[in-house]
């Protein structure tokens, strides 16, 4: 048997450490918070300038009597050589936009033409279907080829023309002057030697 001495002693020393733990685990749970708060203010700050940027870019986009915008255009390449587009639309004016057309010049690694397997030439046109809202955007993704080219590699947007629902249109062949920055899609004479 032990004495009641000894026992208190252990039962002290069990209890100090539950103590030790408890307060590690206080102090844990204080870091993951504060890097909590952390991730939350940068993430802010973050959309906070992204929301900045958006509205500087709508602005001199409007300066230029823009109505709609082509946000950004890329594609991927499947298995056959068909070419997926992804395409980021943005409607600034006060109608509704019932279509897009797209016309992009396709290219292959050194700069040239590469032309549709099943057309004449290396154009790909794409008519997107809205609507798209009064200042809202639309973003279309294709998980089938519209294009097909295994050597596409750089697409070069020619113009882009939307279709309001009030039968109005707006065509954009400037398209350099309303994107966002030159990673958003290229334009006439940016597909060379890659």
């Amino acid at each position: 048997w032990e004495s009641d001495d000894r026992i208190l002693k252990r039962q002290k020393e069990a209890d100090a450490r539950v103590a030790e733990i408890e307060q590690s685990v206080r102090a844990m749970a204080a870091e993951d918070e504060r890097r909590e708060r952390e991730s939350r203010s940068a993430e802010q700050a973050r959309r906070q300038a992204d929301e900045q940027s958006e509205k500087e870019w709508i602005q001199k986009a409007l300066f230029q009597r823009a109505q709609a915008l082509l946000r950004s255009f890329s594609f991927s390449v499947n298995s056959a050589g068909g070419l997926e587009p992804t395409i980021y639309i943005k409607n600034i004016s006060e109608k509704r936009i019932k279509y897009t057309a797209v016309e992009v010049r396709i290219f292959n690694p050194v700069g040239d033409p590469a032309p549709d397997k099943f057309g004449a030439d290396n154009l790909m046109a794409i008519r997107l279907v809205g609507p798209i809202e009064s200042m809202d955007s639309g973003v279309y993704s294709f998980d089938s080829a519209v294009y097909y080219n295994n050597t596409a590699v750089c697409g070069e947007v020619q113009r882009v023309t939307f279709e309001f629902t009030d039968g109005t249109t707006y065509t954009s062949t400037d398209l350099k002057t309303t994107r966002t920055d030159a990673s958003a899609f290229k334009v006439k004479g940016e597909c060379k030697l890659q």
